[in-house]
């Protein structure tokens, strides 16, 4: 598995996850577009926001206001289970490994694995929940 990039995503879809992290998130409009994908489609919306989300400039901080934004603070260990492989300080990507880990969550921790990287690409882009 490679790194996904940019053009793995139509310039349809492009346009959609920007105009919904525009100046605020619209949390229902990306559940509604999840719901609708099929689960090797939800995996790589996944992959494809939180790759978003380091091109915005994702830090420590980043992860700390969207978990705190998202109300992920009692999934701690989810979200540091997701920053593993995403070694933020040196711009390094296990994308093989979460993919692979993606892959391996029940339903309910992939939703939320989804919703975190909602919150991460968009507070990482400058936009607040709506």
């Amino acid at each position: 598995m490679r790194q996904p990039t940019t053009e793995d995503v139509s310039v349809k879809n492009l346009i959609k996850i920007n105009q919904l992290i525009q100046e605020r998130i619209d949390i229902d409009a990306f559940e509604t577009w999840y719901a609708d994908l099929s689960f090797a489609d939800q995996q790589s919306f996944i992959k494809t926001l939180v790759l978003f989300a380091y091109q915005a400039g994702v830090t420590d901080a980043t992860w700390e206001q969207a978990s705190s934004l998202g109300g992920f603070t009692g999934r701690a260990s989810l979200v540091n289970k997701i920053r593993s492989f995403h070694l933020t300080e040196f711009g390094l990507h296990d994308w093989i490994g979460f993919d692979s880990w993606l892959g391996g969550l029940s339903s309910h921790d992939k939703y939320a694995t989804f919703l975190v990287s909602v919150y991460l690409f968009g507070v990482a882009a400058g936009s607040l929940p709506q």
